[in-house]
Formats: structure tokens, C-alpha cells, sequence
């Protein structure tokens, strides 16, 4: 895999983890060091915090992952449940967010 990543959690603390980097006692370390692990062929990677509110999109895919019966699903239109998550985002400044 090459190229940037750029990922996008509601959760600080994740995205603290994976920046900072995760003690090795605590119950979280195997995953945090899978997924660093994952990401060493990767060109840039970007762990950022975004409020709940202002991550709808995610939110909708997650769910409607879920449910899929296929694999991997490419979407080349935008489909109308995806717009209305986005729509129905309330916009917050990243100045709101004390985590970054």
C-alpha cells in the first residue's frame, strides 16, 4: 500500500494513542500496535479528532457496513442516504474542539 492516510475518530483518546503511542500494559496496546504496524508502507499518515456531530458520514457508513452482504462496496455516484448524513452534520469550527 502506498499514498496518504488520513483517519478520523470521535474518540480522543484513540487518536492520542495512536499519535503518542499506547503503554504497553494497557488493555488497548495489541490493537494500537496492530494498526501502526499496518500503516508502516503508508507515505503520510494523519490521526486526527473530529466531534461526533461533525462526523455523520462515518457514522452512516459504519452502520450501513453492517448490514452489506458484499465485501468491499465502491459507490461512483453519491447516494442519496450518504448526502442526507452529510447534510444533517452540524458545522462546528475547529476552533470549537479543544482536541486536535
Amino acid at each position: 500500500m502506498s499514498g496518504d492516510l488520513f483517519v478520523e475518530s470521535n474518540s480522543a483518546i484513540t487518536v492520542n494513542f495512536l499519535n503518542v503511542g499506547c503503554n504497553r500494559h494497557h488493555p488497548c496496546y495489541s490493537l494500537c500496535n496492530k494498526i501502526v504496524s499496518m500503516t508502516h508502507n503508508v507515505s503520510l499518515v494523519n490521526y486526527r479528532h473530529v466531534l461526533r456531530e461533525t462526523n455523520q458520514v462515518t457514522y452512516v457508513l459504519g452502520k450501513r457496513g453492517l448490514t452489506m452482504l458484499e465485501g468491499i462496496q465502491i459507490f461512483h455516484t453519491p447516494v442519496a442516504w450518504l448526502l442526507l448524513a452529510d447534510a444533517s452534520a452540524v458545522p462546528f469550527s475547529m476552533a470549537f474542539s479543544s482536541c486536535s
